[in-house]
């Protein structure tokens, strides 16, 4: 008996790597230090993008409607716990490109926490919708996560791990630098 691509090894690791991603992002602020937090996405961000890369091919059926288990109110939860961690950190200049890959000659401002929100809203869903264990929704979540990868997540995950990089391992916070007080009584 064949085994399900859905249960493949390489879909397990990513599906586990995700939901750590998602806690981690749930988390941000709530648990470790600033300095912890950066420091884990830093080795999260690669290590998912790799693994995306690497997952089977597969092709959606169409035949589940795969439910939004993130809603605003989520999204706003998780860019509002990154803001509060990274405060100034938080925006970062990138060069973009539109749909005919025609690289602008301005850059444009970006912020860590809207690209991890935009990222966790696509892999939280999936990974909800793996923890249902309904093998059809599985096959369309599994099709529909890489599908998104090429077109949508696969580059924001590029783009913020440089800032991402140089705040856990080029600049990395100080506790004593004032400027970054992440302390809620302000």
């Amino acid at each position: 008996m064949k085994k399900k691509i859905i249960y493949d090894t390489k879909v397990l690791e990513f599906v586990t790597s995700t939901a750590e991603f998602c806690r981690l992002l749930e988390n941000a602020g709530k648990e470790g230090s600033r300095d912890e937090f950066v420091k884990k996405l830093s080795k999260l961000l690669p290590l998912i993008y790799v693994q995306a890369v690497l997952l089977p091919e597969t092709e959606a059926q169409g035949i589940v409607n795969l439910p939004d288990y993130v809603q605003e109110d989520d999204y706003r939860y998780v860019q509002n716990n990154v803001w509060q961690l990274l405060k100034a950190d938080d925006e970062y200049l990138e060069m973009s490109h539109d749909e005919q890959m025609h690289w602008s000659n301005e850059p444009e401002m970006k912020t860590v926490s809207e690209q991890l929100a935009d990222i966790y809203q696509d892999l939280r869903n999936f990974v909800a919708v793996y923890a249902q264990g309904n093998e059809p929704s599985m096959e369309e979540a599994l099709s529909t996560v890489k599908d998104n990868f090429l077109v949508f997540w696969g580059e924001k995950a590029v783009s913020v791990m440089r800032p991402v990089h140089d705040l856990a391992w080029v600049h990395p916070f100080e506790e004593n630098d004032t400027d970054y007080n992440t302390d809620n009584n302000d």
